[in-house]
């Protein structure tokens, strides 16, 4: 038997929703209000989901919001897109006819305005856990030429990634031609800008996903690191790429952490020290048991310098850890002045003179203890 209470919801629904379509079609009462009152009416739609959050309810909703995006102006879809970012996972979960909103999002992609294509783009991008299996949608992505629009593409190829391993062959490929041929027209003004390598460099921690293409990925990232060691920003971008990737792809870590640490023990330039360091933590917390922090810490701390010290102490003096050599696991004050310090590591620069170089780490932490407790 039905439910009352859940038939009156749904009735009640429906009714807000047409009430909310009549809003959005209405007559104004000059021309240049329009948009007005159709912002008016989208800017109800968050709390009408949050709700009225039935399955025929999200689903009429979605398909309705897909409508207006198809028939209507850029000021509007940008709206739309608005409304269709704020929505939930769980939300969107309840969508029922994925493959009809898929229609009536992707005729946009074939406009001749290439703001219209880049919002479509972003829509597809906020779609993802829905849409990203669809193939004309994984197609639709790709046809981005315009440098208007590939910043878009490169969102929603990413956030499609997190969500279908299906696409990882596909999008590999294209990932691979675009960076290859960019950096060999690094001259050149066909050459895509720092910021979208970089992007696009950031797609490939997503490649632990399928095993045939995650070798391949990491074979790419590391031929990469070594041909362009020169330039700062994409090495940096390679170890963080790097290291996500190792974080899932287990039988990679060791290899990453002897790469971390010959990074942070090399390499003269600061910001890939600070990085090498801050993955080098990254990694160890989720090590193989066989990987010794203090063996880490220990080689760090060899080099001379103020600054690096702190940010190794930051790094792998933490409360983990402490039960190996040090008798005080839960001390607050030790937490404290550790945290202290990991906050130092983030923000470079900050608060330098506070920290002096200490030739020896453990006697630096047995002293922190002991003024705690004097």
């Amino acid at each position: 038997m039905a439910d009352p209470d859940l038939a009156r919801q749904l009735a009640e629904g429906h009714k807000v929703l047409s009430r909310l379509e009549t809003e959005f079609s209405a007559k104004p009462p000059v021309p240049t209000a329009l948009h007005a009152i159709q912002v008016r009416a989208l800017a109800q739609f968050p709390g009408f989901l949050q709700t009225y959050s039935q399955p025929v309810i999200v689903n009429a909703t979605v398909l309705k919001l897909a409508d207006w995006f198809r028939t209507t102006n850029n000021v509007v879809r940008m709206h739309v897109y608005k409304v269709l970012k704020a929505m939930t996972r769980d939300q969107l979960a309840k969508v029922i006819n994925i493959e009809e909103t898929a229609k009536r999002l992707l005729p946009v992609t074939s406009s001749n305005d290439p703001v219209a294509r880049t919002l479509t783009l972003r829509t597809l991008g906020c779609l993802a856990s829905i849409l990203g299996s669809n193939l004309n949608v994984q197609f639709g992505i790709q046809k981005a030429t315009d440098r208007f629009e590939m910043e878009a593409a490169i969102w929603a190829s990413d956030e499609i990634c997190s969500q279908a391993a299906s696409f990882l062959p596909v999008i590999f490929g294209r990932i691979t031609a675009l960076l290859t041929r960019s950096l060999s027209l690094s001259s050149s003004s066909d050459a895509l800008s720092l910021k979208l390598e970089c992007q696009l460099i950031h797609m490939l921690r997503h490649m632990h996903g399928n095993l045939a293409i995650a070798a391949q990925a990491k074979y790419f990232c590391v031929q990469l690191l070594e041909d362009r060691r020169d330039d700062e920003t994409l090495v940096v971008a390679l170890l963080r790429a790097l290291s996500t990737f190792a974080t899932f792809a287990i039988m990679y870590q060791a290899e990453q952490i002897d790469r971390l640490m010959h990074y942070a023990l090399s390499d003269p330039r600061r910001r890939v020290q600070q990085t090498a360091l801050q993955e080098l933590k990254r990694l160890i917390n989720d090590a193989p048991m066989d990987v010794d922090p203090f063996v880490v810490r220990g080689a760090i701390l060899q080099r001379k310098g103020g600054k690096k010290e702190q940010i190794g102490l930051s790094l792998f003096f933490n409360h983990r850890y402490y039960c190996k050599d040090l008798p005080f696991p839960t001390c607050p004050s030790t937490c404290r002045l550790t945290r202290r310090l990991m906050r130092l590591s983030m923000h470079t620069g900050r608060h330098s003179h506070r920290w002096g170089p200490s030739s020896n780490s453990k006697s630096l932490l047995l002293s922190m203890h002991g003024n705690s407790t004097s």
